[in-house]
């Protein structure tokens, strides 16, 4: 039992229920279900299951750093990753004179084409590049992770709703509605990495690149 407030500010007793075993300190859903939840409901259970799965690696993130010329423009940068084939290249840092960090993205199958093109770049520099380096990292691209989540959610829901009842029959309460839902994703893992010279291939994981979905529910009590 613990001290808590509803909405209008009144004091009142309330029973917070956590499962052991989970990935997440038990007091950082005490907390989250104080804030998001108990100033609405009184008394409630908070529970957070999480689901890990593997995915298809189908994109390759770019990242490159360049020392450019002192008279060369940043689309004149650009321009040379836009000539090797990179469809959405971007700036995401400058330090406002001459040095460039450069991001761009390409389907897994062209990861390892498009790093041969960037290696000849490294080997015999345009006149835009003083110095020039980069890493690419293949993974699961956004639109991948989303639709794994929106694929795991119900079930996610539905691991929540078992779990809490299980505290709540411990408990001798009865289980309510679901109050709040808030998502507590991992970043996803990447399959692999590489930093500079591509020629002598790539090798590759067979696993995927693994996400683990964690959402943090909810329930009141009857």
């Amino acid at each position: 039992m613990g001290q808590c407030y509803d909405t209008a500010g009144r004091a009142g007793s309330c029973t917070v229920a956590c499962e052991n075993g989970m990935r997440m300190k038990c007091s950082s859903v005490i907390l989250l279900w104080s804030s998001a939840v108990l100033a609405q409901v009184p008394d409630g259970i908070a529970v957070a299951p999480s689901r890990t799965v593997n995915l298809v690696p189908d994109q390759a993130v770019f990242s490159a750093n360049v020392a450019a010329a002192s008279d060369a423009s940043q689309d004149q940068v650009l321009e040379v990753f836009r000539n090797a084939g990179a469809a959405n290249p971007v700036i995401v840092y400058s330090n406002g004179t001459s040095n460039y960090a450069v991001s761009f993205t390409t389907p897994a199958e062209a990861m390892r084409p498009m790093a041969q093109k960037l290696d000849q770049i490294r080997l015999k520099r345009p006149p835009a590049f003083v110095d020039f380096s980069y890493n690419a990292t293949l993974g699961a691209s956004d639109s991948a992770v989303q639709a794994a989540r929106a694929n795991l959610l119900p079930q996610l829901i539905r691991d929540a709703r078992e779990r809490a009842q299980a505290l709540a029959a411990a408990a001798s309460v009865k289980l309510g509605q679901i109050q709040s839902v808030t998502d507590l994703n991992v970043v996803p893992i990447p399959t692999a990495a590489r930093v500079g010279d591509f020629t002598a291939g790539l090798a590759l994981s067979a696993s995927g690149t693994q996400s683990t979905f964690t959402i943090a529910v909810g329930f009141n009590l009857q």
